[in-house]
């Protein structure tokens, strides 16, 4: 599913990889840059915005968060045609995306002429994609004493980055969608959202099921996809009665058996939902875990996980899919 945000098409014209130059604190390099590399690859092939690919590959490189939002607005401000165009100067109180794009709006007050609003989508977009990274820096961040971060802190800074509530309900893609895992520079870094064994995983394969019946012809699809995300979720399946999906007692994702609604005791089905302005999907407005089993990352709800010591934060990114629903999931 595209981003909302409106992109220039002179955005696209952003470097893939170029490093910013070292002028303030750069932190080391967090990943080799072949793996940062790759990481740019797959987000541009799930049809995420250049622009954030760019500032993505900017902070797998180890930048922070102050001189992310610095680079990608001097990138996007060379951007412009060679003709020089006024833009109204920022107020003095525009301090988050919202403010800083009303002010860049809006006709200059000295001059009177209009703000180029090529360049304030390209410069909101970028600041966006600051807050965004800023936010899943915080989230998946321990502190000294080895606890997991303060959840509602991270997301109070990021909606006050931002000047709105990016965890607002949004409305559920209209069509079947898959998902991939959104942690800048770690190992599940686009990683697919996966369905094996009753679970969800990161780094495993879809395991999909066609029963030998004759005259029955299942597609091909060795993907997972979804369907819903307005308080409900399931798998975009053809089997009769569907397959729901479902957090069990213990946080895990889960989904339910063909021809069957039975979740175990205390599992709860509703409560999931589209943030970030169609992006992301949430389960009781956070974001999940990915905890390692033999090689493979299994997936919780932060909101439930009891512990997630040995787990790694990100979020579910909604990406476009195109492919044909499968029978079963098994």
């Amino acid at each position: 599913m595209k981003s909302s945000v409106v992109i220039s098409s002179l955005a696209l014209a952003l470097p893939a990889f170029a490093a910013p130059a070292a002028t303030t604190s750069a932190k080391p390099i967090a990943t080799p840059q072949n793996q940062c590399q790759v990481d740019y690859n797959n987000c541009l092939a799930i049809g995420t915005p250049e622009v954030m690919c760019s500032c993505d590959m900017t902070a797998c490189l180890g930048e922070d968060a102050a001189r992310l939002r610095e680079w990608c607005a001097s990138k996007t401000s060379t951007l412009t045609s060679g003709t020089a165009t006024a833009t109204a100067a920022p107020s003095a109180t525009a301090t988050d995306c919202v403010a800083k794009d009303n002010a860049c709006r809006a006709s200059d007050p000295v001059t009177g002429l209009s703000a180029n609003q090529a360049q304030c989508s390209a410069d909101n977009a970028a600041c966006k994609g600051a807050c965004e990274e800023s936010y899943n820096t915080c989230r998946t961040t321990r502190g000294p004493d080895g606890l997991s971060a303060n959840m509602a802190q991270c997301a109070s800074e990021y909606a006050g980055c931002l000047g709105e509530n990016p965890f607002d309900k949004r409305s559920a893609p209209a069509s079947a969608f898959g998902g991939v895992a959104i942690h800048s520079g770690s190992e599940i870094q686009y990683a697919s959202v996966n369905a094996a064994e009753s679970k969800f995983w990161l780094l495993k394969d879809s395991a999909t099921y066609c029963p030998n019946v004759s005259g029955l012809v299942c597609s091909n699809t060795t993907s997972t996809q979804f369907l819903g995300g307005d308080n409900t979720l399931s798998l975009d399946t053809v089997v009769p009665g569907g397959q729901q999906v479902f957090v069990a007692v213990d946080g895990s994702l889960s989904f339910t058996a063909p021809h069957s609604a039975y979740t175990g005791p205390d599992a709860i089905s509703t409560g999931f939902s589209v943030a970030q302005e169609g992006q992301h999907i949430q389960f009781q407005g956070e974001d999940w875990l990915a905890c390692p089993i033999d090689g493979h990352y299994a997936i919780y709800a932060a909101a439930i996980a009891k512990d997630a010591s040995a787990c790694t934060g990100f979020a579910f990114r909604v990406a476009d899919s195109s492919a044909p629903a499968a029978w079963e999931y098994s």
